[in-house]
């Protein structure tokens, strides 16, 4: 379940883990680069990395002091003709292990570049606790017979992608998928150049998991968008519960 159905249940148990528990269980890379983001913080809360899977899908929208802030993505998918359930979720970033995301991410962020993060958009790597503090998250799990067997080739194609060849975010895509725009042809996208999250996540899946395809094809030639609120909509996906974690320093 997503943090905000977490938070509004009852007499729900408090599952914690201590810092140096956490610690031992991550890579020293890995760790130090989490820590960067939760030390400040005097109750971090992490998703359970043991319920989540490589190759997973974080779906993901901002919130401002619990509160979920206004979005022009939201708009944009409802006039694509998602649902509102759906179109509710406006960012998409894929699981690659040890508490770390891989996404194509169009907002210059200071407060992470002043901890050492790239100030350039596009194609990153980032600790999921950018999204589990600030954001409602849902994860979603493909349930394809050989997911199981493909989860560790999408994540390494992600990965390997964004080392040997980066790109920018492409925000020719966006404008183009807006409402005011929602009676154009869509232009064949520049994918070699430049990507935005919902179909960087897709070209993973169909080049480095042989999953979705089709749809792949389809956006390759600008035939089609596929958003975030595609995944969550798309029937190759189900939805996966998961708690969350409080980091003590116990």
């Amino acid at each position: 379940m997503n943090r905000l159905q977490v938070e509004t249940q009852k007499d729900v148990l408090k599952n914690e883990i201590s810092r140096e528990a956490l610690k031992s269980e991550l890579r020293p890379s890995m760790h130090k680069s989490l820590e960067r983001f939760y030390k400040k913080s005097k109750s971090p809360q992490i998703p359970n990395h043991e319920q989540l899977l490589v190759g997973d899908i974080v779906l993901s929208r901002p919130m401002k002091n619990g509160v979920v802030t206004p979005s022009v993505v939201e708009t944009t998918q409802i006039e694509h003709g998602y649902s509102s359930e759906a179109a509710y979720w406006t960012h998409v970033s894929l699981y690659v292990g040890d508490l770390h995301i891989i996404e194509s991410q169009g907002f210059k962020d200071i407060e992470y570049w002043k901890n050492g993060w790239r100030k350039n958009t596009g194609v990153q790597v980032k600790p999921i606790t950018k999204y589990s503090s600030t954001h409602d998250v849902i994860i979603l799990r493909n349930t394809h017979p050989e997911f199981s067997n493909n989860r560790g080739l999408i994540a390494r194609f992600a990965l390997l992608d964004h080392t040997v060849f980066p790109r920018k975010y492409d925000w020719n895509t966006a404008l183009e998928a807006a409402p005011t725009r929602r009676f154009k042809k869509r232009s064949k996208p520049k994918l070699d150049e430049r990507i935005n999250c919902s179909e960087f996540i897709l070209e993973c899946y169909a080049i480095g998991g042989s999953v979705l395809v089709p749809e792949y094809v389809s956006v390759s030639n600008g035939e089609k968008f596929f958003l975030p609120a595609t995944f969550y909509q798309h029937k190759s996906f189900e939805k996966i519960d998961f708690d969350y974690l409080t980091i003590t320093n116990e």
